[in-house]
């Protein structure tokens, strides 16, 4: 674990009370696996005190992707931050998903809806790396609460979604 103090927000989209941002921090950036999280300092005043906890979403050499949605006055702050705002970050926390070898040539589905769908992308992108076939299922309320459905077929991602409605 390490503290990044001077990470950066490099890109923010939006989609109502859903965000993605790009976060230049190459010091967490290089040893992040998948599955792990972040603790994000969402303000520099007194409250809310405790830093918020949001899953890796992507990683590449010199930067990570978080994805989360409004769930409270953190993650409302949050969502207030603009692009070049810095940000006070510990991590990458957790151990992670954990496969083997075994995987390559074999189907492996990924399930995951709302924001829950966060750590997926960097999993399945490892995953097919490592040479397994990646089926993720995508699901929520309504389609906007599948804001990354995109994101994951421009990654040539196989993704089936679903919604209550």
């Amino acid at each position: 674990m390490s503290k990044d103090s001077a990470a950066r927000i490099i890109r923010k989209q939006e989609w109502g009370n859903y965000f993605l941002f790009g976060i230049e921090s190459p010091a967490l950036a290089g040893g992040a696996k998948p599955g792990q999280f972040l603790m994000v300092r969402v303000s520099d005043q007194v409250y809310p005190l405790l830093r918020r906890p949001l899953s890796i979403h992507a990683r590449e050499s010199n930067s990570l992707e978080i994805f989360f949605q409004i769930a409270g006055k953190g993650t409302a702050l949050l969502s207030q931050k603009k692009e070049g705002d810095g940000l006070d970050i510990l991590g990458p926390l957790g151990k992670g998903y954990a496969w083997n070898a075994g995987v390559k040539g074999k189907t492996v589905f990924l399930v995951g809806g709302g924001r829950g769908i966060a750590p997926l992308y960097f999993l399945a992108r490892e995953l097919r790396t490592a040479g397994a076939r990646v089926k993720v299922l995508y699901g929520g309320k309504s389609l906007p609460d599948l804001p990354l459905k995109q994101k994951f077929e421009k990654a040539g991602l196989d993704i089936s979604c679903s919604t209550d409605d």
